[in-house]
């Protein structure tokens, strides 16, 4: 999924983003979509990484050069994909940002995500 920084004008009329509608409601929490990426705010070493974007302020320019840096692309999987039995199931923990180097800059104003699935 590819979300965009702050909330366009649809998500402000729904009251949330495109990412947190999808994901579900915490009031049934049986049924809310994990966000494999989601490992990677517990510390700050791996917080630091937890970005898919960058992008130069678009009022302001910087003098050091400095980009805003955003999460916004992510892989969301079931809650039935979480169970260890499931036959189809996520790797916990094995979300991953691609390389941010030269070549996924060319490829893409985004960098890539993944995750591992067992089957």
């Amino acid at each position: 999924m590819n979300d965009g920084p702050g909330m366009d004008a649809y998500e402000k009329m729904l009251g949330r983003s495109f990412v947190e509608g999808v994901m579900g409601s915490i009031f049934e929490p049986e049924r809310v979509f994990h966000n494999t990426l989601w490992w990677m705010s517990r510390t700050s070493e791996t917080q630091k990484d937890l970005w898919t974007a960058d992008f130069p302020d678009p009022i302001v320019q910087n003098p050091k050069g400095w980009r805003h840096r955003v999460w916004i692309d992510h892989i969301l999987v079931s809650p039935d994909m979480l169970d260890p039995t499931s036959p189809i199931r996520y790797l916990a923990d094995s979300g991953r940002i691609g390389q941010k180097d030269a070549a996924s800059r060319e490829a893409s104003d985004h960098y890539p995500v993944c995750a591992t699935i067992q089957t």
